[in-house]
């Protein structure tokens, strides 16, 4: 089981997570995928969740109102905890919602542009 590092800058914004089947890890992995991409539909929080998958991989010590989206949200922390999640970023190991965030990373020896989901942008650590 992976074990996450969650600080949920969103806490007061998010709505009461109620699934009581859900660890507090799945339930900060899913605040935090509602939070960041709960206007995305099921492909851009699954993105998303990769990409918190993925630094997860990396070995860091950071982690990142609708009811079906955060119902979603929920399907995909429980997907990532039990191994059953599909990466959709090739690799991608951060995200943004513009690409001005990371234009003056965008160097050799930082961040590569990786893909655009929705309107997430996701980022390759180098």
């Amino acid at each position: 089981m992976m074990q996450f590092l969650c600080w949920d800058a969103h806490e007061f914004s998010t709505p009461k997570n109620k699934d009581t089947s859900m660890t507090a890890t799945e339930k900060d992995i899913a605040k935090t995928i509602y939070n960041e991409a709960r206007g995305e539909g099921l492909v851009g929080m699954a993105a998303v969740g990769s990409t918190i998958q993925n630094r997860y991989h990396l070995n860091r010590s950071y982690m990142g109102g609708h009811a079906t989206a955060l119902s979603q949200a929920n399907q995909i922390a429980k997907d990532i905890i039990e191994g059953k999640h599909k990466d959709t970023t090739n690799g991608a190991t951060h995200f943004a919602t513009s690409r001005n965030m990371f234009s003056n990373l965008e160097r050799p020896g930082k961040f590569e542009f990786n893909q655009q989901i929705g309107k997430h942008y996701f980022f390759n650590e180098k």
